[in-house]
C-alpha cells in the first residue's frame, strides 16, 4: 500500500499507463470538454512531469488536475490497471505541499475539521438561507438567487432546522434488541438530508436493531483530501476513529458512498505508516458496512407482502458501485423488499456530475453532465429516481428540476422505510406510497 497523497510512491503506476485512449471513452469530463488535460491520461502525463520537475506545480496545473469527478470511471477501464484516482490525488497534494493551500480553502477546512465550529456555521446558513435562496419546485427545494456558472441558477434543498442527531437513533430505547449497530451519517445527511438517517433508524427499528448515532459530526476527511490537503484528513480520520469506536465494535453502518468509501479504503491508506493508528483503521474498515448491503447480506430483509405502484429507475453512485462494488444489494432492496417495479437506465453508472465539491467549483460542467443523466431518466418514463447517495440526489434533483420536470428523486432507504411502513398498515388504509 503506498502512502497517501505520496506521489514519488507512484512512480511504477505512472509508468504503466500507455496513453492508449481507453480513457477517453468513459471519461464524462472529457465527453464535454474535449481536451487531453482534461482525461486520465493527459492528467497522469501532469503528475509524471511534476515528478520528474519538469513542469511547474502552478495554478493552471492545479486547475487542470481540478477537473476530475473523482468517479473511477477511467480506472475501470484503463487495460494497464492504473489507479489513476490515487495519482491525481497525490499529483493534488505535491502541488499543495509546494505551493500551500489557498486560504478560502484552509479557512473552510478549519471550521469543517472542528464539530462545534461547523454546527455553528450550519445553524447561521438555517437563519440566512432566505436571503440566497427564492421558491423552489416545493417547500423542501429553493431556487439560488444569483447564477454560480452562466445562467445557472441552481434547485437547492432548503437546509433543515434540525439536523440529525444521536438522539435520532434507538440505542437503548428497543425492548429487547436483536443487535446493535453503530451509523456514521457524515455531513450531507447530518445538515441537508437527516431524512435519510432517520429511514435508516425506523427500518432497523422494526427489525429490533439498535442504531446509535455520533454525538457530534465529524467530517469523514474525503473534501481535504480530495483538495490536496493531506494533513487535515489525517486528523479528521484520527477524530473519526476515535469517535466511531467509543460507540461499540459491532458493524458501522453508512449512508453515503463518499463516507462509506473513506472509512473503507482512505482511512487506511492516510493511516497506514502510523502505528498507533493503522491496526484501529483496518478495523474499522472491515466492520464498516454500506447500509444497503449490511439489510441485503447480512440482516436478510424479507420479501414485501404487497407489490408498489412505484416505478422506479436507479442511478449508481460512482463510489458505491466501483468504490465498494455494492451494485444488487439496492436493487434487490427497491424491487424485492420494498416491491417496486425498477426500470434500469441506458447508462445507470456514468457519473451525474455532482461528485461532492465539483458541482460548486465547476457548476457549469457539472449542469451539462447532469444533464445527460435527466435525459435518461425521463426516457425511462419513471415516476421515482432512488439513488443510494446524498450527493448524487442532489445533483440529480437539480438536474431535472431545470428541464421542468417533476420527477421524485429520493435516497434508497426512504423508499424501503416508506414502503414498509404502508406494507405495515392494515389492508383497508394501504395506499399509494
Amino acid at each position: 500500500m503506498t502512502a497517501a497523497g505520496d506521489l514519488g510512491d507512484l512512480r511504477d503506476e505512472i509508468a504503466t499507463c500507455m496513453r492508449c485512449g481507453f480513457c477517453q471513452a468513459v471519461c464524462p469530463v472529457y465527453k464535454e470538454v474535449r481536451r487531453e488535460p482534461a482525461v486520465a491520461r493527459g492528467k497522469v502525463a501532469l503528475a509524471e512531469a511534476l515528478l520528474r520537475g519538469e513542469l511547474e506545480p502552478n495554478a493552471d496545473v492545479a486547475r487542470q488536475l481540478d477537473l476530475c469527478l473523482t468517479c473511477k470511471a477511467c480506472v475501470d477501464a484503463c487495460p494497464s490497471g492504473v489507479p489513476v484516482d490515487e495519482v491525481i490525488l497525490a499529483a493534488r497534494a505535491e502541488i499543495v505541499r509546494q505551493r500551500g493551500l489557498a486560504w478560502m480553502k484552509s479557512a473552510i477546512f478549519e471550521a469543517v475539521k472542528r464539530p462545534r465550529v461547523l454546527d455553528a456555521g450550519v445553524a447561521t446558513a438555517v437563519r440566512l438561507q432566505w436571503l440566497a435562496m427564492g421558491a423552489g419546485p416545493d417547500d423542501s427545494l429553493g431556487v439560488l438567487r444569483l447564477p454560480v456558472s452562466r445562467e445557472k441558477r441552481p434547485v437547492l434543498p432548503r437546509i433543515p432546522s434540525r439536523p440529525l442527531r444521536a438522539s435520532h437513533g434507538s440505542a437503548g430505547h428497543l425492548p429487547d434488541p436483536a443487535g446493535r449497530v453503530v451509523f456514521y451519517p457524515g455531513c450531507m445527511i447530518t445538515y441537508v438530508y437527516p431524512e435519510i438517517g432517520r429511514a435508516l433508524v425506523s427500518v432497523l427499528a422494526a427489525e429490533r436493531i439498535e442504531v446509535a448515532i455520533p454525538s457530534e459530526n465529524h467530517c469523514c476527511g474525503v473534501p481535504m483530501l480530495m483538495h490536496g490537503d493531506v494533513e487535515t484528513a489525517k486528523q479528521m480520520a484520527r477524530a473519526l476513529i476515535t469517535a466511531l469506536d467509543a460507540l461499540g465494535d459491532g458493524p458501522v453502518l453508512t449512508a453515503c458512498p463518499t463516507c462509506g468509501s473513506a472509512l473503507k479504503h482512505h482511512v487506511p491508506r492516510l493511516l497506514g505508516a502510523e502505528p498507533a493508528w493503522a491496526p484501529r483503521a483496518q478495523r474499522l474498515a472491515a466492520r464498516t458496512y454500506d447500509a444497503t448491503q449490511y439489510l441485503v447480506d447480512e440482516l436478510r430483509l424479507d420479501d414485501a407482502p404487497v407489490r408498489s405502484p412505484l416505478k422506479v429507475t436507479y442511478h449508481d453512485p460512482c463510489h458505491l458501485a466501483r468504490g465498494q462494488g455494492v451494485r444488487s444489494q439496492p436493487r434487490e432492496l427497491i424491487e424485492r423488499v420494498a416491491g417496486a417495479e425498477l426500470i434500469e437506465l441506458a447508462s445507470p453508472e456514468v457519473c451525474c456530475g455532482g461528485a461532492g465539491s465539483f458541482q460548486l467549483t465547476h457548476a457549469g460542467l457539472a449542469a451539462d453532465i447532469g444533464a445527460h443523466k435527466a435525459s435518461e431518466v425521463e426516457a425511462t418514463g419513471a415516476d421515482t429516481v432512488v439513488t443510494s447517495c446524498p450527493g448524487c440526489r442532489l445533483q440529480l434533483t437539480d438536474s431535472l428540476n431545470r428541464r421542468g420536470r417533476s420527477v421524485r428523486v429520493c435516497h434508497t432507504l426512504e423508499l424501503l422505510a416508506e414502503t414498509r411502513a404502508a406494507n405495515a398498515r392494515p389492508a383497508a388504509t394501504r395506499g399509494a406510497v
